[in-house]
């Protein structure tokens, strides 16, 4: 079990994420015979480290997990590996050593912890899983000043069902939050369309220097397609 000072210092208490347990045991921290395969538990605390993840379960009193035996889901949206990048999760005394050693980069990451907890209610909200998110605008180009408020810019897609020919919803999504964070995304088969005709603003995101959220395998593919649409006079 973990005694109090350790969880203060390496964790982080959470109320939307939940796990599912893929495997029982771990080979960095031995056997969990206590959890069953292919159940949901819900999260209550968790640490990012350097080179592991642990979390805790509602039930199971201060026994750390190694994450690696789930797969973790925040409001029922899969997280993937990005969890691992997610600066709301990682251990606290971390979060201290970048606020002691570099405070703007600091001010950055705690900003966009707080920018992917807004993209995640819009995933719920809205019932749609964001592929990447980027910033825009002046902090995307190293401009902004002291009152920037922070774009950000993402690619996002439906649930099958919601490909239907007689669908006319919107296709892009608006919301700007109370914290001067500005968000607009695109749907993903709109996107490919604007792509197709060499629209800079679509290579302009993958080129991005960071991310907010990312998957890697459609970042990668994406990007590997992008180089066959690029036009210089569009972009020009």
């Amino acid at each position: 079990m973990i005694d109090e000072t350790r969880i203060k210092e390496d964790f982080n208490e959470v109320d939307d994420l939940t796990a599912i347990c893929r495997h029982n045991s771990s080979w960095s921290r031995g056997e969990y015979p206590e959890l069953e395969i292919g159940k949901t538990y819900k999260v209550t605390h968790i640490g990012v480290f350097r080179s592991r993840t642990e979390i805790m379960l509602e039930g199971f009193g201060h026994k750390g997990y190694n994450s690696i035996c789930f797969d973790l889901y925040e409001n029922d949206i899969p997280l993937g590996h990005e969890y691992t990048r997610d600066f709301r999760f990682l251990a606290p005394y971390l979060k201290e050593m970048i606020r002691l050693s570099s405070p703007y980069h600091y001010a950055e990451q705690l900003k966009g912890g707080t920018i992917c907890g807004h993209l995640r209610s819009i995933e719920k909200e809205h019932g749609v899983r964001v592929l990447l998110a980027v910033p825009t605008g002046s902090r995307a180009w190293g401009l902004e000043s002291a009152n920037s408020d922070w774009d950000v810019s993402y690619l996002y897609v439906h649930k099958p069902e919601w490909y239907k020919p007689s669908n006319d919803s919107p296709h892009v999504i608006e919301r700007v939050f109370d914290d001067d964070v500005d968000s607009y995304g695109w749907e993903l088969k709109d996107a490919l369309s604007y792509l197709e005709k060499g629209n800079p603003t679509i290579l302009e995101w993958l080129d991005s220097s960071s991310a907010y959220i990312v998957n890697p395998p459609f970042y990668k593919r994406l990007r590997e397609i992008s180089k066959a649409y690029f036009n210089p006079n569009n972009a020009l």
